[in-house]
């Protein structure tokens, strides 16, 4: 009877010498199993972490603020930062010194708006209507205005580098002194605009038209000018240090008093006999 016993439970924890060894494999497990309570516990730690960055992310605004905005349309100094305000309409609205970085305000409608001071970094105004916003002295840093309504707006002295202003309307609107370096204003309607004293190096205005625009004093330092409607349009003392003028039409411009500009870049842009060149300087005739 005792003979017949299998012993394969001990021949498990057996060493190469047949000695057993249950303390070792009592120490590995003990191991692995602090192990996986390390893990579980760092696990949910993370999670928690990242439910609560989330949470706090998607709660950024002050909600009484927003109660508040949508029963007066006034709301000067709030807190609406990641606030989801796409489509609602603000027409004449107060929003003066307001905090609405990140937040979603596409297709809103901020005609007569005041947003003077606002902070505005990163806020996705795409297709809103802004005509005649006063935007003056706010932080647009990054702001994203493709396709939007800025025509006649007030935006002087506004930082707006690096801002997304593809094919936005800014007909008539007024960027003096306004830092648009880096933006990118592809197929942007500026007619009329005002732009005197304003930052411009690096900022993309291809195909933009410029017609009639007032640029003088601006810095244009490596502006990107191709195929761009300059008719008509004042850049009298502007710096156009390695401005990219390819194919621009300069009929009608005024580039008295700028500095930087070389014949090679003229070479590639045209005019007419009202282009009024710098000494010693010419272009060709438009086509």
């Amino acid at each position: 009877m005792v003979q017949s016993f299998q012993a394969t439970p001990v021949a498990s924890v057996c060493g190469p010498g047949g000695g057993a060894k249950p303390q070792r494999h009592r120490r590995s497990g003990a191991k692995n199993s602090r192990n996986q309570v390390l893990r579980r516990g760092l696990g949910g730690i993370l999670a928690g972490t990242l439910l609560l960055a989330v949470t706090a992310g998607a709660q950024a605004f002050d909600q009484a603020d927003l109660d508040k905005l949508t029963r007066s349309k006034a709301c000067p100094g709030c807190d609406l930062r990641r606030a989801d305000l796409r489509l609602v309409e603000l027409r004449g609205g107060d929003l003066s010194g307001a905090d609405l970085r990140r937040a979603e305000v596409e297709s809103a409608i901020l005609k007569d708006v005041d947003l003077r001071r606002a902070l505005l970094a990163g806020t996705d105004f795409e297709k809103a209507k802004l005509h005649r916003a006063q935007l003056d002295e706010a932080d647009m840093r990054e702001v994203d205005l493709e396709k939007a309504d800025l025509a006649g707006a007030s935006l002087r002295n506004c930082d707006m580098r690096e801002a997304e202003l593809k094919r936005a309307n800014l007909s008539g609107a007024d960027l003096s002194g306004a830092d648009l370096r880096r933006t990118d204003l592809e197929r942007a309607q500026m007619d009329e605009a005002v732009l005197r004293d304003s930052k411009l190096a690096g900022a993309d205005f291809d195909r933009a038209d410029l017609r009639d625009a007032q640029l003088q004093n601006a810095d244009m330092t490596g502006t990107k000018f191709e195929r761009t409607s300059l008719v008509g349009a004042n850049l009298s003392g502007a710096s156009m240090k390695n401005a990219r003028l390819y194919k621009a039409d300069l009929s009608g411009a005024v580039l008295t008093g700028v500095t930087g500009l070389r014949q090679p870049q003229l070479d590639d842009a045209c005019g007419d006999n009202a282009t009024r060149l710098p000494k010693g300087l010419t272009v060709p005739a438009c086509r």
